[in-house]
């Protein structure tokens, strides 16, 4: 049976194209792809929300490994960053951690640039949270966005409403790239 199958295959004949096929074969795939119909996105919450359990589940790991120690060990941001990175490349906006837990900021493509990643620290009182985030992009705190940018003496500039609220530190976050 494979014998028969085989000489079927062999003695197909590939389907004529017509002249130009080829040459606008890109062009009509990427058309195809670009103009997804709205009824192709229902699956956007769906995965939002999967991708959010997943981290959840991430972190929860994570905590839970370090809360097996006897005394209070600092997060490891270069580490929470790397697995998060790991499951959604180039898609990671934002790491936001407070004393409500990880929240998870995502593009919906896969086109953040690859740069170095950066830890914003804002403290007001005893509320405080770490970001993590890439220069050029905005994080949101307390309701107000603030830009986040790399000058050219790689100094961290954090810019925006009502920081002065705030004490903020901004540093890279070591060597993960």
């Amino acid at each position: 049976m494979n014998d028969d199958f085989d000489k079927l295959l062999k003695n197909a004949r590939v389907p004529e194209r017509s002249p130009g096929y080829w040459e606008h074969f890109p062009k009509r795939v990427t058309a195809q792809i670009t103009a997804t119909p709205v009824q192709h996105r229902q699956w956007l919450p769906w995965t939002v929300g999967l991708a959010t359990a997943c981290v959840a589940l991430v972190v929860g790991i994570f905590i839970g490994q370090s809360s097996h120690k006897q005394e209070a060990t600092p997060v490891s941001y270069t580490r929470l960053f790397r697995e998060i990175e790991g499951l959604f490349p180039n898609q990671v906006q934002a790491i936001v951690v407070d004393q409500h837990g990880v929240k998870l900021v995502l593009s919906e493509t896969a086109d953040v640039p690859k740069s170095q990643p950066l830890l914003i620290q804002a403290c007001r009182r005893d509320d405080c949270r770490q970001v993590i985030t890439f220069s050029g992009q905005q994080v949101k705190v307390n309701g107000d966005m603030w830009d986040v940018l790399v000058n050219g003496q790689n100094q961290v500039v954090v810019a925006g409403r009502s920081m002065d609220r705030y004490h903020i530190e901004a540093k890279r976050l070591g060597d993960v790239l």
